[in-house]
């Protein structure tokens, strides 16, 4: 409660960095202050330009974990960050894409860069990667073909990396996006085993 308080009369004068990462730790230790939430998206809304990507993952992150669908800045991050996606890593691909399933946010250009972005970077997804951003994509129901074909290439020279929950992650992706390889699925099944 004190951090909140602190937060309230310093936030203004917050650069990207804090601001994301308030929203960041205030989510990991799931404190909820709606006052406070509403106050720091506001902010962070108003300067999103200057946000890097490890701060727009970090605010999505936070959003998901809340359960906090603030639509204006979701649709604020989606409309900036298209043509910046390229400059993103794996991890936040996945995360932004993980946060607006998480939130039931489908805001299908997003979708649709986030899956442009990740071919150019699969070569360097790890499995938690690759299983994370394709359940966000089954979960919003956005089947991008091209994204799933580079996703198998790379889950077939990965597949000893997953886990049971990111196989079964894969697998159920897989069939929510009426999706189907059968080399895939069978080292899915073997890994599983």
């Amino acid at each position: 409660a004190a951090l909140c308080q602190q937060c309230f009369k310093k936030a203004e004068t917050f650069d990207q960095q804090n601001l994301s990462i308030s929203m960041w730790a205030f989510a990991t230790i799931n404190y909820k202050n709606m006052n406070l939430l509403h106050y720091l998206t506001q902010l962070i809304t108003d300067r999103i330009r200057s946000f890097a990507s490890q701060g727009i993952a970090n605010t999505v992150w936070a959003l998901a974990k809340f359960q906090f669908q603030q639509k204006c800045l979701l649709m604020t991050i989606a409309e900036h960050e298209l043509p910046r996606l390229d400059e993103y890593d794996p991890q936040h691909l996945s995360i932004v894409a993980w946060g607006y399933a998480t939130l039931e946010f489908p805001n299908r250009p997003l979708l649709t860069a986030l899956c442009k972005a990740a071919i150019k970077k699969m070569h360097v997804f790890s499995a938690q990667h690759m299983a994370n951003m394709t359940w966000a994509m089954a979960t919003l129901a956005h089947k991008d073909e091209a994204y799933l074909h580079a996703l198998v290439q790379r889950a077939l020279t990965q597949v000893d990396q997953f886990n049971p929950q990111e196989c079964s992650n894969l697998a159920w992706a897989f069939a929510l996006l009426t999706f189907r390889d059968d080399d895939l699925l069978a080292a899915l099944s073997r890994r599983s085993q």
